[in-house]
């Protein structure tokens, strides 16, 4: 089902929209600028599929930025300042006090931006397909090609950079992407946004990123050089690069249970210690030993807990994922919590996590 769009103002006086989804720990998803459509997205089957499966084990908010979707479409700049603006206004109105980052493409400037200027707000940093530097990202010869369409033909532009981002044998698949592009933004704008983000670079910045930070990347990915991804990576003091097989940007056309399983545990390994922190801090007693699991669904409890997906759970336990499915059902009626961060936090506090 849709999520309701809200709308809050950025200091400028730009009206954002946005909306959540799911329980648990806050992850901000950033916009796929300079494209994006907070309710039309809903209605691409892939892109549901991802939102839905996120908010299954976290408070996801996404919003459009400036310049597309149901945001205000013009504005005097949409570089990285303003991107920072809009998701400055997101947090603020929503009042998300720590929180996760997920931010792709030309997103990810502007996250490192944030994450500089607010350390203390992050919990983790996760940066899918994007880079530090501009050219790091136009150095590529598809690109350049694409680039060049861009002020030639707007339809043969949004079609070829659909095939360009989630491949070139996706031919319906991207067709609707192509159509999406078009639907969220205009021409000018983009040529604006590529013009404002062309001297973008925040490498200065990535020394100072204390938060766990991780690189997703597909290995086959062919916008971004390999050696710009380790270059990034690097330059991180608590960088991680994590690598899954796949060509496209859309995390759906690759291994998805993977890439979601990776989110997964680093929203686990970052927020469960905070939680735990919080509830000692209010001087919440340890959950009773007799809470009705089974020695089975205490094995499983503690394998959610330590980050493993069900797949993973499944293999170490020689059972079948559907069986691991009825178990974690079963876990989540008995001790009353309703998503694996909580599970998290519950099995800490038992002392068997």
């Amino acid at each position: 089902m849709e999520p309701r769009i809200r709308f809050v103002k950025t200091a400028d006086g730009l009206s954002i929209a946005c909306w959540e989804h799911g329980e648990g720990e806050t992850l901000l998803h950033l916009p796929w600028l300079p494209w994006g459509h907070a309710q039309l997205e809903w209605r691409d089957s892939e892109l549901s599929v991802w939102y839905e499966r996120l908010g299954s084990f976290s408070r996801l908010v996404r919003y459009d930025g400036r310049g597309s979707g149901l945001s205000d479409r013009e504005a005097d700049h949409y570089g990285v300042e303003a991107q920072v603006a809009d998701m400055e206004a997101v947090v603020e109105r929503l009042e998300l006090d720590r929180f996760a980052v997920f931010a792709s493409l030309s997103m990810g400037p502007a996250a490192i931006t944030f994450a500089a200027r607010h350390p203390e707000r992050i919990s983790c940093l996760m940066l899918w397909c994007t880079y530090a530097n501009f050219a790091d990202y136009t150095a590529a010869p598809q690109v350049t090609a694409l680039r060049s369409l861009l002020y030639k033909d707007w339809n043969l532009y949004t079609e070829a950079g659909a095939r360009a981002f989630v491949g070139w044998e996706r031919g319906e698949a991207a067709h609707k992407l192509a159509e999406l592009m078009r639907q969220s933004t205009t021409q000018p704008i983009v040529q604006q946004f590529f013009a404002d983000m062309a001297d973008a670079d925040v490498t200065e910045l990535l020394p100072e990123l204390t938060m766990p930070t991780a690189v997703l990347h597909p290995r086959q990915f062919p916008l971004i050089d390999m050696a710009a991804v380790l270059k990034l990576t690097g330059a991180l003091p608590e960088g991680r690069l994590l690598l899954f097989e796949g060509s496209s940007l859309a995390p759906t056309r690759g291994d998805l249970d993977g890439v979601l399983g990776a989110i997964q545990s680093l929203l686990l390994e970052t927020a469960a210690p905070l939680a735990q922190a919080l509830r000692r801090a209010s001087g919440s007693v340890a959950a009773p030993v007799d809470d009705g699991l089974s020695a089975r669904e205490r094995e499983v409890l503690g394998l959610v807990a330590g980050g493993r997906s069900n797949r993973e759970i499944a293999d170490v336990l020689v059972i079948s994922p559907r069986t691991v499915e009825r178990h974690i059902e079963n876990i989540y009626a008995k001790i009353g919590i309703n998503n694996r961060v909580q599970a998290a936090a519950y099995a800490a506090d038992s002392g068997f996590a």
